[in-house]
This record gives structure tokens, C-alpha cells and sequence, in this order.
């Protein structure tokens, strides 16, 4: 809890973006870029921009930015936050891999793969201002594709125990919950509404 608050946070999820072609993928990670940027929009008036960083945030919110301008965007804008907030950032980026299951089932395979690594890459590997960062998603982790020469990677699967109790409620903690509400007696009904999953032993 001591960290709570503590950063400024990147956060992005590409859980939507499952498109037919690239331009319409290629539309739909820009206009989270853009969201993320005007969530941060208070970095354009701030007086620590150099003229040019104004610029470049004014072509992030407008669309009118460079294929390269949004593949550099994580790393760009968590050097803003590192200096307006004088913190390093959190980048969290849920279901990164959505977009590249659309382009290899849909044969766009090439173009998504070549944004992400560098997207990734220049969030995650050389960015001096990141904290942590947090991918999440369902393709195997190989850093010999997409991640290759992000030596920084720690990879938990469902199957890695340090994060048994992390993937949702425990039933201990489904149990607390209901006795702050005096439902405790509900809990076989939560059981039924949804049976949930075990990861290795524990139950969520």
C-alpha cells in the first residue's frame, strides 16, 4: 500500500482493438494513444515542455502523428510524466497480444508485429524513465520474436506460483467481503454464480 499513488501510470488496453485489417488496427491503437495522451492533457500547458515536445504531444492528440511518432509514445510520454512528477512511471499495457492474434489470423501478420516490437521495445527496454511495467495477455512469452533483446523480462504464467492468489478472489477474501455486508450466508450462491478456477491449489 505504500506504493499506492506513489507513480504517475501509463495505462493501455488493447483488449478491443480486433480488427480485419491493419489500418483499421493501426487507427485503433492510435486513438488509445491519443486517449492516454488528453488523460494527461495538463503536460501540454505545463511549461516544461520544450516547444518541439508541445509539437509532438499536439500531433499524439490530433491523429496527425508518424507511424513512428505512436510507436515511440510510451517512451515519450513517461519521460514527460518523469519530469512534470519528478517519479518514475508505471506502464501497464493489458492484453498486448489481441492486436497480434488479429493480424496473424487475418494476414497482417508483418505490419502489427513490426509496430509492437518497437512499441514495446521502446516502452520497456530503453526507457529510462520506466518504474515497472506490466504486459498481460494470453500468447507465450518468447523473447526471441516480439521480445527479442528485452532482456529485462520476468514471465508469470497461470502455472507460476508466485501469482496463484493474484488472478482474482481468493475465497477467503470472497468470504471477508460478504461478512462486511452480513451476506456471509450467500456464499454457496457466489459458488454457483461462478464457480471460478484453481491455480495450483489455490481457489479463485
Amino acid at each position: 500500500m505504500n506504493h499506492q499513488g506513489a507513480y504517475p501510470v501509463i495505462f493501455l488496453t488493447l483488449k478491443d482493438v480486433k480488427e480485419k485489417t491493419w489500418d483499421a488496427t493501426y487507427r485503433g491503437i492510435k486513438d488509445l494513444i491519443q486517449n492516454e495522451f488528453l488523460r494527461h492533457k495538463y503536460l501540454k500547458n505545463w511549461t516544461g515542455l520544450e516547444k518541439e515536445e508541445k509539437e509532438y504531444f499536439n500531433k499524439i492528440t490530433s491523429l496527425e502523428g508518424s507511424e513512428k511518432d505512436y510507436e515511440n509514445s510510451l517512451k515519450t510520454l513517461s519521460l514527460f510524466l518523469e519530469r512534470y512528477h519528478n517519479k518514475k512511471v508505471i506502464i501497464l499495457l493489458d492484453e498486448y497480444d489481441t492486436p497480434i492474434q488479429s493480424g496473424y489470423l487475418e494476414n497482417f501478420y508483418e505490419h502489427v508485429i513490426s509496430f509492437m516490437r518497437n512499441f514495446l521495445s521502446g516502452g520497456f527496454k530503453d526507457n529510462t524513465s520506466l518504474e515497472k511495467g506490466v504486459l498481460t495477455g494470453i500468447l507465450r512469452v518468447s523473447k526471441e520474436s516480439i521480445f527479442s533483446g528485452m532482456n529485462n523480462l520476468g514471465v508469470f504464467t497461470l502455472l507460476s506460483h508466485k501469482f496463484a492468489d493474484k488472478f482474482g478472489f481468493t475465497e477467503k477474501e470472497v468470504l471477508e467481503l460478504l461478512k462486511a455486508f452480513n451476506l456471509e450466508h450467500l456464499l454457496e450462491d457466489v459458488r454457483r454464480w461462478y464457480n471460478g478456477y484453481n491455480f495450483r491449489g489455490v481457489t479463485i
